[in-house]
């Protein structure tokens, strides 16, 4: 009975060991911190950066104006991904994986030392994702994910859906 028990132990133990260790991850909730890091994705900006590379997904009549067509516009390299949203008036993000450095975040790029990213944002280093969120909305999070000390990819997600709201 005894050995029956140990061979049982074993069995169950081990798979619980060889689980892969989840990402700690560090939450910031504020609309300042979220603000510095978004000054390299200027919607604009991103636009004349990517231009060679956007591909037309949708075209739409506009609710509130019917003489104006939207465009939801998509990028895909081999190091990025984006998708955005564009009016004659207006370029917005909807979303964003960004793995190269072709776009800064506080100055600092995909490749950046985890420590020099702590120090420019006042944080505790020691974590493999810091999230930031919009501040009291929530609408929109940047998430950067580090790997060996250095800043992998930064990801940029809308929480609500964005057309829902009018």
């Amino acid at each position: 009975m005894r050995p029956l028990l140990l061979t049982l132990c074993c069995l169950l133990t081990y798979p619980a060991l060889a689980q892969v260790a989840k990402p700690r991850v560090f939450k910031v909730n504020s609309a300042s911190a979220f603000n510095k890091l978004m000054s390299g994705l200027d919607d604009d900006q991103l636009f004349r950066t990517y231009r060679a590379d956007l591909k037309l997904i949708r075209v739409t009549r506009n609710r509130h104006e019917p003489g104006v067509r939207d465009s939801l516009l998509q990028v895909k390299t081999p190091a990025d991904k984006l998708v955005l949203f564009k009016n004659r008036y207006k370029t917005l993000l909807r979303g964003a994986t960004i793995t190269s450095t072709r776009v800064s975040f506080a100055g600092l790029r995909v490749g950046a030392t985890q420590d020099a990213f702590c120090r420019t944002m006042h944080l505790k280093p020691g974590y493999d994702q810091y999230v930031f969120a919009d501040g009291m909305e929530n609408f929109v999070q940047l998430t950067f994910t580090f790997s060996s000390g250095k800043l992998r990819r930064v990801e940029y997600e809308e929480l609500i859906n964005m057309d829902a709201i009018d």
